[in-house]
C-alpha cells in the first residue's frame, strides 16, 4: 500500500509540472500596414473599398478566401505562431522509478524501492532567444502572407487585362468585319455593272473570311482566360459581362512608391533577418550549460525494531550540470549563425535593388503606355477614320483601287488594336506595382 501511494504521488508531481496546453499563450502580430488585420483574424483583409460593388472586387475577395497558396501561407503562419511556445517550454520532467532485485541493507533497515523527478533547467536568456527568434519567424510568416496575397492581386489584375483586351479586340473585329462586308458589297455591285473584276470580289470575300477566322481565335483565347481566372480565384470567368469591365487599379497614380510603400516581400527578409540575430545570440549562449535538479525518496523497510530511526526513507536531492567543453563544436555554430544572418543581408539588399528596379521599370512602362494612349486616340485614329472615309468615297467614285480602301480599312484596324494594347500594357503595368507594395484595391 505505502508503495501504491508513493507511486500515485511521484507521477502527480510529474505532471503537475508540465507545460501549460497549447494555445493559451498565442500572440498575434500587426505588421506595420494599416491593411492588415491582427488578433485571431489572419493577416488576409487587404483594404478593397467599402462595398464589394464590382466584378474586380468581388472576384479578388473571393481569391483572399479560396485561394490554395493564400490558404497555404496562412496555415504556415498558424503553425509558426504555435512554435513560438514550443520552443520557449522547459523540457518535460522525467519521472524515474527503481527498485532492487535485492534488498540493500542500510542501518535504517533495507531499500526497498527508489522513486525521483528531475528538470532539466535551460539558460533563461537561451530560451528567450528561442522565443525571440521564433516570434520574428512568425512575422516573417504574416508578412508573406500578405506577399502571397499581393502577387495574386497582380496576376488577377493581369489576367483581368489580358481578357478585356480580347473582349475589346473581338468586338473591334466584329466591327471591322462589318464594315469589310460593307466593302464587299460595294464590290459586287460594281462586279455586277461591269466596272471590277472577279479577282477584286475574291480578295474583298477572303479579307472578310481572315477577320473571321481572327474573331474565332480570340474567342478561343478568351476562353483559356476565363479558366486561369477560376483557377486563381473560384470564380468563373464566363459569368462576367466582359464588355461592361473597366481595367482595374485606375487609382495607382502616384510615383513615390518607393519611398513611402510597405512592400511585404522585403518585410519578410527584413523579420528574418531579426530571427537570425536572435539565432546568432542563441548560438553564442550554447556554451553556457543547462542544469538539472531532481529529488529522489527511497522507500526503507523495517530494520532493527531497537533503533529509533529504523524504518525510516531517504529523501535525496540532485543538482547537475551540462559540461560545456565536451564534443559539441560551439565555435562553428556561432559562425553558422553569423554566416545565415550575412547570407539575408545581401539577399535583402539584392530583393530591394530587384523590387526597386523592377517598380522602376513598371513606370517607365506606364508612361510609354500613356504615350501611346495619347498617339493613337487623340493623332493617329481620328486620321485613319479620316482616310478611310475619303479613300471609300473616292472607291464609289473610281477614283482608287481596291487596294487603297483594304489598306486603309486594316490601318484603322490596326490602330484601335494598338491602343487597347496600350490600355492593356498601362493596367499591367499597375499590376506590377500592386503585387509588390500594399495599396488599396479599387
Amino acid at each position: 500500500m505505502k508503495q501504491t501511494i508513493i507511486l500515485i504521488c511521484g507521477i502527480a508531481l510529474a505532471t503537475s509540472c508540465q507545460s501549460e496546453p497549447t494555445g493559451k499563450t498565442t500572440t498575434y502580430f500587426r505588421l506595420p500596414a494599416p491593411s492588415v488585420v491582427d488578433a485571431f483574424v489572419m493577416p488576409d483583409n487587404l483594404v478593397i473599398g467599402k462595398e464589394l460593388e464590382s466584378d474586380w472586387q468581388r472576384t479578388y475577395s473571393s481569391a483572399l478566401s479560396n485561394n490554395g497558396n493564400v490558404i497555404a501561407a496562412k496555415a504556415r503562419y498558424n503553425a509558426a505562431l504555435q512554435q513560438i511556445q514550443i520552443v520557449g517550454a522547459y523540457p518535460e520532467p522525467k519521472l524515474m522509478l527503481g527498485g532492487f532485485v535485492e534488498p540493500v541493507e542500510t542501518r535504517n533497515g533495507p531499500m526497498q524501492m527508489k522513486i525521483g523527478v528531475q528538470q532539466r533547467i535551460p539558460w533563461h536568456k537561451r530560451l528567450e532567444g528561442k522565443s525571440d527568434k521564433q516570434r520574428a519567424t512568425a512575422q516573417a510568416a504574416a508578412a508573406d502572407v500578405v506577399n502571397v496575397q499581393l502577387k495574386l492581386r497582380a496576376e488577377i489584375a493581369t489576367l483581368w487585362a489580358k481578357r478585356i483586351l480580347l473582349e475589346r479586340s473581338i468586338a473591334i473585329n466584329n466591327t471591322q468585319a462589318k464594315v469589310m462586308h460593307h466593302i464587299e458589297n460595294l464590290v459586287i455591285a460594281k462586279f455586277e455593272t461591269g466596272r471590277a473584276s472577279q479577282s477584286k470580289v475574291l480578295r474583298s470575300q477572303l479579307a472578310t473570311t481572315k477577320l473571321q477566322d481572327r474573331i474565332f481565335s480570340l474567342e478561343a483565347a478568351a476562353e483559356l482566360i476565363d479558366s486561369k481566372i477560376f483557377a486563381a480565384t473560384t470564380v468563373h470567368g464566363n459569368t462576367i459581362n466582359w464588355a461592361e469591365q473597366e481595367y482595374p487599379l485606375q487609382h495607382l497614380t502616384l510615383d513615390n512608391y518607393l519611398s513611402t510603400a510597405e512592400r511585404p516581400q522585403l518585410m519578410k527578409l527584413e523579420f528574418m533577418m531579426r530571427a537570425a540575430a536572435h539565432e546568432v545570440s542563441v548560438a553564442n549562449d550554447l556554451q553556457i550549460p543547462d542544469f538539472m535538479i531532481g529529488v529522489d525518496y527511497t522507500m526503507i523497510g523495517d530494520g532493527y525494531p531497537s533503533m529509533t530511526t529504523s524504518g525510516d526513507d531517504a529523501i535525496g536531492v540532485q543538482l547537475s550540470f551540462d559540461l560545456p567543453f565536451g564534443n559539441r563544436p560551439y565555435a562553428a555554430l556561432v559562425l553558422a549563425a553569423e554566416q545565415k544572418q550575412q547570407a539575408l543581408k545581401w539577399q535583402l539588399q539584392q530583393a530591394t535593388r530587384n523590387s526597386d528596379a523592377e517598380i522602376t521599370n513598371a513606370l517607365t512602362m506606364r508612361d510609354d503606355a500613356n504615350r501611346r494612349v495619347e498617339l493613337y486616340r487623340n493623332k493617329l485614329l481620328p486620321r485613319a477614320e479620316s482616310t478611310l472615309e475619303a479613300t471609300l468615297q473616292s472607291f464609289q467614285a473610281n477614283q482608287s483601287s481596291l487596294q487603297d480602301v483594304l489598306d486603309a480599312s486594316t490601318l484603322i484596324l490596326d490602330y484601335q488594336l494598338q491602343l487597347e494594347t496600350a490600355y492593356s500594357d498601362m493596367c499591367a503595368t499597375r499590376a506590377i506595382i500592386a503585387g509588390a507594395i500594399l495599396v488599396g484595391n479599387e
